[in-house]
């Protein structure tokens, strides 16, 4: 099931905020944390025509989220093995994503087989960038470790930080 709110939501949305994860699976859930971070905030901290959407490892939620805007921000967890809290950022104008971005998730499938998906389909995508908090513990249970609990503070400024470019 799929979750989303906006600030206006009569209008063409001009942007999609994309939180991917599984809360639990402990810090799998990063992206959805900074969605409620982003939701929750008094006054709307989205610019308006942005539209939050969560997705829990349905390939359709992702796929549909790709068709919404010319503008998606995708927010989820990495597993590189870098430190816990790094912040990842990549633009898919500057190249496809990283392996260490992409590698298939504990919430099912997510945005590298939707990308994948997207092509083979011929599908026009938007314009996307990836905001990844690194995780530590993706073992079952519910609660971020403190160090992503931390990130995903700085991922949610981050993420409206590229909105507004």
């Amino acid at each position: 099931m799929t979750a989303s709110s906006s600030r206006s939501p009569t209008a063409a949305p001009r942007a999609v905020v994309l939180a991917l994860g599984n809360e639990w699976r402990q810090d799998d859930g990063a992206g959805l944390f900074v969605a409620d971070l982003l939701d929750r905030s008094p006054a709307g901290r989205l610019p308006a025509g942005v539209v939050l959407r969560r997705a829990r490892g349905e390939l359709a939620e992702v796929l549909d989220a790709l068709a919404v805007a010319p503008r998606l921000v995708a927010i989820d967890a990495a597993s590189s093995g870098a430190p816990a809290g790094t912040l990842h950022r990549h633009d898919l104008a500057d190249g496809p994503l990283p392996a260490e971005l992409a590698g298939l998730s504990s919430h099912g499938l997510g945005l590298a087989e939707a990308l994948a998906l997207a092509a083979r389909l011929r599908q026009t995508l938007p314009r996307i960038t990836v905001v990844a908090v690194e995780g530590a513990v993706f073992g079952q249970g519910s609660g971020l470790s403190p160090a992503v609990e931390r990130a995903c503070h700085r991922a949610a400024e981050l993420t409206l930080a590229v909105l507004d470019e």
